[in-house]
Formats: structure tokens, sequence, C-alpha cells
């Protein structure tokens, strides 16, 4: 079988990861890199290699030589992998693939990967002492990540906003640093660029294997801004809807959001703690659902709402491509909401009968397997109901009158109960509980007052 050799190494501003022939330089701001014991950088350097190519045996099916010993946290990265690609079946359906044959590929390639050396001990040194006003963020433009940094900010927690450019994708990229810079220049907390030129090594195409465990190696790519910010908290915005499953044909319990779940996101604590970092990890926005995340950051923040980009499509140079379920899902919501999808630029029609196919509540096969890839089910109905209360029109509207109308009415009491309540706070430092709560509790007020 064929071999590939990775192998990393440091530099004055970061570190190379070495796959084969080619090098990938992964660079920090000077005074970012700096901030990191030296003792740590290559335990970093060799961490993040890991994480960016441990794929690199299940796609190309070849033996994988690491020039290092294998990294203290990669037993973590290697169990949350088999959790989140249990759900590769049901995003590639054409592959005809099974939960069991998925797995199996996992654990096989287990033993196609060897390391060199002995591991070495992470050194022992004073724990940094953090700031509790500063906070580390991704910020991707979505409403969640939006939400995220406008609490913060309320909450007095100073965020420090990074936006991750993904090489794979140029067009969102485009359209979102134009987005980044009008923020940028509108509120105080400078967003941070970070081209992942790592990024290269995912997979384009077919199982798009690499890009299953992007919490992880995110998370692990920001330390070098943690050691310099001293950020006492590392808000990733994982609504209440990532910790849903359901279970497949083959037994298995499937989560398609895994890695945002609220379990994930207490053990990616962990990560941080191998590296001597007290940095707690969490989700402001871990109690909420979407419908209600919609409504507060359009109604209580609305200037930070306007930059809201969730079109993942990279075909278009539009904002939003009008033909995709991202955009079938946010006009869908807004319209519930009484929010005018324009605000955000969002132009088309989307309860137009040919955007039926967006809308997969009205397919009438393979629902099961929808379900576990299209989460909160019952949230898009209540949101459809919603928007026909609110007087919608459009085929749509009148097809969900026609066949899902009698459904809701018959449940819509549990599907307010669900959709709009505040749901645990697991991951939320205690110290963070009580003024979030006073937030959350005057937004719900005023939705229910609205709605009902």
């Amino acid at each position: 079988m064929k071999n590939i050799s990775i192998s990393s190494s440091l530099r004055t501003n970061g570190f190379t990861t070495t796959v084969g022939r080619k090098t990938y330089k992964t660079e920090y701001p000077h005074k970012v890199w700096k901030s990191v014991q030296e003792e740590m950088k290559i335990q970093l350097a060799q961490t993040v290699s890991y994480f960016v190519t441990r794929h690199l045996a299940l796609s190309k099916r070849v033996d994988v030589s690491y020039d290092f010993p294998p990294p203290s946290a990669r037993l973590f990265m290697d169990y949350g992998l088999f959790y989140s690609i249990a759900e590769a079946p049901f995003e590639f359906p054409e592959k005809k693939l099974t939960t069991e044959e998925v797995i199996r590929s996992v654990y096989n390639a287990e033993f196609a990967i060897n390391f060199k050396g002995i591991p070495q001990p992470i050194p022992t040194s004073q724990p940094l002492t953090m700031n509790h006003k500063h906070s580390l963020m991704p910020m991707s433009f979505g409403k969640d990540s939006l939400l995220t940094y406008a609490i913060a900010s309320e909450l007095g927690l100073s965020p420090h906003p990074i936006f991750i450019e993904e090489p794979t994708c140029p067009r969102q990229n485009s359209k979102k640093k134009k987005l980044l810079s009008s923020f940028s220049k509108e509120f105080t907390h400078k967003i941070t660029r970070f081209p992942n030129n790592l990024g290269f090594l995912r997979q384009g195409s077919s199982m798009m294997w690499g890009w299953d465990m992007l919490l992880v190696q995110y998370t692990t790519l920001f330390l070098p801004f943690v050691y310099h910010d001293k950020s006492a908290y590392f808000f990733w915005s994982n609504e209440q809807s990532s910790n849903e499953h359901a279970l497949n044909h083959e037994g298995y319990l499937i989560n398609s959001t895994h890695e945002q779940s609220i379990q994930w996101l207490l053990n990616l604590n962990n990560l941080y703690r191998m590296f001597g970092i007290n940095t707690n990890i969490s989700s402001l926005i871990e109690p909420l659902h979407e419908l209600i995340i919609l409504s507060i950051l359009h109604n209580r923040y609305p200037d930070i709402g306007k930059y809201q980009l969730s079109c993942d499509d990279e075909k278009t140079t539009h904002r939003w491509c009008g033909n995709c379920f991202e955009c079938a899902r946010v006009y869908l919501f807004f319209s519930a909401l009484g929010i005018d999808p324009k605000s955000v630029g969002l132009m088309e029609n989307m309860f137009a009968g040919k955007k039926k196919e967006l809308f997969y509540l009205f397919s009438k096969h393979n629902t099961d397997q929808l379900n576990i890839v299209f989460q909160s089910y019952g949230e898009r109905l209540l949101a459809f109901y919603l928007a026909y209360k609110r007087g919608a029109k459009g085929a749509l509207i009148d097809e969900f009158v026609k066949k899902l109308l009698p459904k809701v009415e018959k449940q819509k009491s549990k599907l307010f109960a669900k959709y709009f309540t505040l749901h645990e706070m697991d991951t939320i430092p205690t110290t963070l509980r009580s003024p979030l709560k006073k937030i959350y509790r005057e937004e719900l007020a005023r939705i229910k007052k609205d709605i009902i």
C-alpha cells in the first residue's frame, strides 16, 4: 500500500504541516504566536497536524506515517470522529452506504496510521491568569454567531471575533469579507481574519472527508489567541436543536450535529485542559431554539442582525442564492416571526411552488432520513403555522394548509412548549447564568406577547 509521510515544524510566526511533498503554512500575528510558551508550540503544531490529516487514511486508503509521537489529544479526536462520521450515509445517500460500513472504515484505518517516537510530557507551568472580561469566538455571520457576539457584548465580555477563511470556499469568503469590512467599521470589537491553509487538505467532493471535526480543529488552532488574550471564555454558537438525535433503520442513534451537542462541548473543555488552559468553552445560546434566536437577534440587536448571511452556496456572487435549504429555512422563519427577509438582502419569494423541493416537509420519500439530516422537524412545522397565521401568501403556504395544518393544530401546544422556552444551561458558567436568564426572559415575554 502507498505511504504518505507527515511532519510538522515551527516557524517564526507559526508552524508548517508537510504532507508528502506539499507544505502548508499556518501563521499568526507575531505578538499572538510569541505569547505561546515555547514548550507548547511543538505540541500544538503536532496536534493540529494530526487533527487535519486524520482522514487521509480513509479518503486515500493509504498508510499514513507521522514523524512525531502520537499527540496527547489524539484519542480525543478519534473518539469524536466515530460519532460524527455516523451520519455520513444520510449526507451522501447516493453512495448507498450503511452506518456500519462507515464506522468500520474509521475503525480499520487505525491500522494504517503509524507514529514515530515516545510521547513527550506536556510541560507543566503556572496556569495562566485569565481575564474574565475577555472572550474569544468564531464569527461566521450566521444568526448564531451574530447573537453570541451581541449577547457577549451586552454582558460586558469584550468579544474577540475570528473569521476563518476556508480556502475551498472562495465565494463565501468574498461575500463575508465585505460584511466583515462594514462590521468592523461599525462596531468596537474588530474581527480577526484567519486564513486556514490547512483547509486544502479537506476533500472537496465525494464523501467530503476532513470536514467532520471542525470544532475540534478550530478550537485547537485558536489556542495562540487564547494565550495572547488570556480569554476566560471561548464561545461556540451551538443552539438547542444541535442535541437532537434519531434512531436509523440499522438501530444506530444518529445526531447529525454531534460535535455541536452539549455533551461534546463539555468534552471540548478537556482539550484546553491538556494544554494547561482553564478557559471555559461554552455556548451562550445553548438554551434556545432557532425561532427565539432569530427573534432576539433581529428585534433586540437589529444593527447586528442586518449582517446575517446563512447561505452557503458557492455558485453565485449574490448574498443569498435563493435556491438552497438555508435560504428556504431563513425565509420561512423570518415570515413566521414577522421579520422582513429583505432586511438581510434575501429577495426571492421562497414560498413559490418552484421552491417546494427546498422544504423537505412536503417530501413523500425518505422522511426518516431527512429528519436526521435536517433537524427540528417540529420547529419547521411550527414556523409554517406561524407564517400562515401572519397571513403569508404563496403556493407552499397553500400546500401547508392543505396537507399539514391539521397535524400542527393537534400538537401546537406541545410545539409551543418545546420551541418557545428556555432549556438547560449545562455548558454556561454559573457566573453568567443569572444575567443571561434576565435577557432571555425579557425576550421570551416579548415574543409570546407578539405571537399569542
